[in-house]
C-alpha cells in the first residue's frame, strides 16, 4: 500500500464517526509528533545557549575550546535525530503532512554528511516550520460530552424503533450527528423524515384504511393528516366498545403528534424561509419528540420489519 492510499484509508475509517481525544492521539500518532517537536526545540535551544556562551567568552577575551558554529554534531545526537525523524515520518504519512515529509527527507540526508550544530539547527527550524504549517491545515471538531453521548448511544437510544422500523436508521444516526455538530436545521430535517415514515405507517395501518387520490408514498403531510381526521370521525361514529375506544385514543394521539410536528417543525424546515433559527434545545426537542413518537408506533407494531407502502 503506498503512503497516500494508506493515509486515505485512515481518514475514511475515522472521518465520519465520533472519535475520542485518546483515539486521535493514538490513531494519528500525535505523541510521535509531540516528541519530535520537543526534540527539535531542544536542538534550537542548545544552539542558542552555545551561541550565548561563545559570545560571553569572546567578550571576556577568553578562548573558546570548541567553535560551536563549526563543531561536528556528535554521533549520539545524530542517532537521536534519525530515531525521532523515523517516528515522525510515520505520523506524517498517516496525516498526509506532505511538506513535513519533504523536509524530513532533506533532514535525514543532511545527517549523512557530518553536519555541524549550525546545519542541524537550520534543519530543525525548517522542520518545525513545516510541521506547524501542515498541522494548521488539519482540522478536528470538538464535541461537548453531553452532545457526544447523543451520537455514542444513538443506536441504543433508538433500539426499540429500529427493531420495528430499521429503514429509519440512516436518518436517526444523521440527526444525532447533526445535533452534536450544532447543525440544528439538519437535525430537525432528518427527524421529520423519520416522522414522515411514521405518519405513512400510521395511515397504512389505520382501519378502515384511509382513501387517497394518490399512492400514499406521494401524498403530502396535509393530505394524509386530513384523511386521518376523516377516518377518526368514522371510528368515532362506530358502536361503542373497548376495542373502538382503544383504537380511537391511539390514533387520535398519534395523529395529534403528527399535526404538532408538522406545524412546529416540518413546514418550516422543509422550505427556505429567511430568518428562522433553531437553538440547540429545539433541535434536541424535535429529535426526542420524534423518537418517542416512533417508539409509540413500535410498541403497537413490534414485529414490523419494513416501511409499509400503502
Amino acid at each position: 500500500m503506498n503512503p497516500s492510499s494508506r493515509a486515505s484509508t485512515t481518514f475514511e475509517c475515522n472521518l465520519h464517526r465520533l472519535i475520542s481525544l485518546a483515539e486521535i492521539m493514538f490513531q494519528f500518532k500525535c505523541e510521535m509528533i509531540v516528541k519530535l517537536v520537543v526534540f527539535l526545540k531542544e536542538i534550537e535551544g542548545s544552539k542558542s545557549l552555545a551561541k550565548v556562551a561563545k559570545h560571553a567568552a569572546h567578550a571576556a577575551n577568553e578562548k573558546v575550546s570548541i567553535d560551536v558554529e563549526d563543531a561536528d554534531f556528535s554521533q549520539e545526537l545524530v542517532t537521536q535525530c534519525v530515531s525521532h525523524l523515523g517516528y515522525g515520518r510515520r505520523a506524517f504519512l498517516d496525516l498526509e503532512l506532505n511538506a513535513s515529509l519533504d523536509i524530513c527527507d532533506l533532514f535525514e540526508e543532511s545527517l549523512k554528511n557530518n553536519p555541524t550544530i549550525e546545519n542541524i539547527a537550520f534543519e530543525a527550524k525548517a522542520m518545525l516550520q513545516a510541521i506547524q504549517g501542515d498541522l494548521a491545515r488539519r482540522y478536528f471538531t470538538f464535541v461537548p460530552n453531553e452532545k457526544a453521548k447523543i451520537v455514542r448511544f444513538a443506536e441504543q437510544n433508538w433500539a426499540n424503533v429500529l427493531r420495528s422500523f430499521p429503514g429509519v436508521k440512516h436518518d436517526a444516526i444523521e440527526a444525532s450527528h447533526c445535533y452534536s455538530l450544532a447543525r440544528n436545521p439538519a437535525c430537525i430535517f432528518h427527524s421529520m423524515r423519520i416522522a414522515e415514515v411514521g405518519l405513512r405507517i400510521l395511515a397504512s395501518k389505520m382501519r378502515p384504511k384511509i382513501k387517497l387520490h394518490q399512492h400514499i408514498d406521494y401524498a403530502n403531510w396535509g393530505t394524509i393528516l386530513n384523511a386521518l381526521k376523516r377516518q377518526l370521525e368514522i371510528i368515532l361514529n362506530q358502536p361503542r366498545s373497548r376495542s373502538r375506544q382503544a383504537r380511537l385514543e391511539f390514533y387520535s394521539r398519534a395523529a395529534d403528534k403528527c399535526e404538532y410536528m408538522n406545524n412546529l417543525w416540518r413546514r418550516e424546515v422543509s422550505h427556505a424561509r429567511e430568518g428562522r433559527e433553531y437553538p440547540d434545545i429545539e433541535a434536541l426537542q424535535a429529535l426526542t419528540y420524534t423518537r418517542e413518537f416512533m417508539e409509540t408506533l413500535a410498541e403497537r407494531w413490534p414485529t414490523e420489519k419494513k416501511y409499509l407502502r400503502g
